[in-house]
């Protein structure tokens, strides 16, 4: 090989080396920037489970009853009849109102019942 074609080689593989190197520093960059992105996440996921562990720990010491429990402890303990409640609640004189007027608020007995979309959503009290 001549000096000529050396000299010519060695320029080629210091340029290549150098872009090389530019590479090397921008993947460097871009794995220093998922390890800060990676700490972050890590940093949110302790945060929630944090949240996670108190409310366990509050959950254990602070009974909670379903209203399905209560609904059912009513029915099956008490004896209530909930077709009867239902008919108290939805009367015909409402159901037939609610046929001709569509959604609202009812009079029924001393309180009032919310009808959406043919369903009683709520049941208002006189001091409500």
């Amino acid at each position: 090989m001549s000096s000529r074609e050396l000299s010519a080689e060695l320029k080629a593989l210091e340029s290549r080396e150098k872009e090389q190197l530019a590479l090397q520093r921008q993947a460097d960059s871009r794995v220093n920037e998922a390890r800060k992105a990676a700490r972050a996440e890590a940093a949110r996921l302790a945060g929630i489970r944090e949240q996670l562990a108190t409310l366990k720990r509050r959950s254990a010491s602070e009974l909670i009853v379903t209203e399905h429990a209560m609904l059912r402890y009513l029915q099956r303990v008490r004896g209530v009849d909930l077709t009867e409640v239902a008919a108290a609640i939805f009367p015909s004189k409402v159901r037939d109102q609610v046929a001709e007027l569509g959604d609202g608020l009812y009079p029924v007995d001393g309180f009032k019942v919310r009808v959406k979309g043919g369903v009683v959503v709520t049941v208002i009290g006189q001091w409500d």
